[in-house]
């Protein structure tokens, strides 16, 4: 069977002038926004506000020269970084300049991969439009915290691999590797979307290349993994561990484990999480595996409740602000389980029809979409903070799977 045609590559739509238009769009309605919430000088009052942003900070300070801080255990070198080097080029207004630019060049992502994906102006418009109308990461902007940059980082990583519909070359192999390196610098749960990317593009780089080529490729491989080489080299010298952050163990044992035990005991979570914080990590690992049906359960359960959740960054007493996230965050829930089932069709069309760069993409783009979601059913009172990074790598991948599902929306592709 003849392989259906790939989108024209959109080269009118991702011209400077259409991605200076699209950022400068966004960056007057986060102005908006922010003018509405309190405008910057409320944001300045909330920088540090969050405990997680406090224990930021003073990594930050430890990397710009202050003592050593056991926070190194917990918080990757990466973020940290990019907070030392803000603070000390613009002073206290550093952090939300950087977050600020972090916003905006997510959604100038978000319309760039959505034209990569679909060809079509109007859907990567609309792709944006979605990006800009969450509230929650536009707001999250105002506390020194990983997701704005984490949801940047995923943002160049959609464009990357959006642009192998057109172009597939190893260049662009190993910037996705860089950047799932970066991301796995910033929080460690990213190791998930690392080893698949790294292992695909070692494989495909390999198999491509021969000769110079081939060591060439090996030594871009290897310096694009240098941010995990770094983070592991702080955790030895630091804390003498082999690993990049305590962050997950920590997690394990302060959220899931005491949920999980509470199911099963019927008492509290702040009671389970007594009863089970002076108990091992192989005692932990025991009483899941022994409880399987409440392990899963409960999993499934948090997965639910942390993509549906309130918003992280509006108060209840908020109220417009707040019942409108909820509903978002709802329709997003259901957005991912009928995305799941569309991709699985669209996968099955693809190999039909031998369509393997659209295949390609679209499975490289649903690695860090539900790894973060999975990861989601490890922990909570997090409102949607947990989810939100992942927001412009789903907005790239769901148009590409309609346009796979979707007669008329294939149809208008070529």
């Amino acid at each position: 069977m003849r392989t259906p045609p790939l989108p024209t590559a959109p080269h009118a739509l991702l011209a400077w002038p259409a991605l200076l238009a699209v950022g400068g769009g966004l960056a007057a309605w986060f102005l908006v926004v922010q003018a509405f919430w309190g405008g910057f000088g409320a944001g300045h009052a909330e920088l540090w506000a969050s405990p997680d942003s406090v224990t930021y900070r003073e990594v930050a300070a430890w990397i710009a020269g202050g003592p050593a801080t056991e926070n190194t255990l917990i918080r990757p070198f990466f973020y940290p970084a990019l907070l030392a080097a803000a603070l000390s080029l613009m002073g206290p207004a550093g952090p939300l300049v950087l977050q600020t630019a972090a916003w905006i060049g997510t959604g100038v992502s978000v319309y760039a991969g959505a034209a990569l994906v679909t060809g079509r102006r109007a859907w990567a418009l609309a792709a944006t439009a979605l990006f800009a109308s969450n509230l929650s990461l536009m707001l999250l902007v105002r506390q020194a915290l990983t997701e704005p940059v984490a949801a940047f980082l995923l943002g160049l990583l959609a464009v990357v691999w959006a642009r192998r519909l057109h172009r597939p070359t190893r260049a662009g192999l190993l910037g996705a590797v860089l950047l799932a390196a970066l991301l796995t610098a910033v929080k460690p749960v990213y190791v998930l979307v690392l080893l698949p990317t790294a292992g695909y593009a070692a494989w495909r780089g390999v198999r491509a290349a021969g000769g110079v080529r081939r060591g060439r490729f090996a030594v871009g491989l290897a310096l694009a993994l240098l941010p995990v080489a770094v983070q592991l080299g702080i955790m030895r010298h630091q804390h003498g561990l082999w690993a990049l952050s305590t962050i997950g163990e920590r997690a394990v044992a302060d959220y899931f484990v005491p949920r999980v035990y509470g199911a099963v005991r019927g008492v509290s979570v702040e009671a389970a999480r007594a009863q089970t914080g002076p108990l091992s990590a192989a005692a932990h690992r025991r009483f899941l595996l022994g409880h399987p049906g409440a392990t899963l359960r409960t999993f499934a359960g948090l997965v639910v409740e942390n993509v549906a959740a309130r918003s992280n960054a509006i108060r209840p007493d908020q109220r417009a602000a707040y019942l409108y996230m909820r509903a978002w965050n709802a329709a997003a829930l259901a957005v991912h389980v009928a995305g799941l089932v569309a991709l699985g069709v669209a996968l099955v069309r693809w190999r039909r029809r031998r369509a393997w760069p659209p295949a390609e993409v679209a499975l490289a783009l649903a690695v860090p979409v539900y790894a973060v979601l999975l990861t989601a059913g490890l922990t909570y009172w997090q409102g949607d903070r947990i989810v939100l990074p992942v927001l412009p790598v789903w907005l790239v991948l769901y148009p590409l799977v309609l346009t796979a599902v979707s007669p008329r929306a294939r149809a208008r592709r070529s």
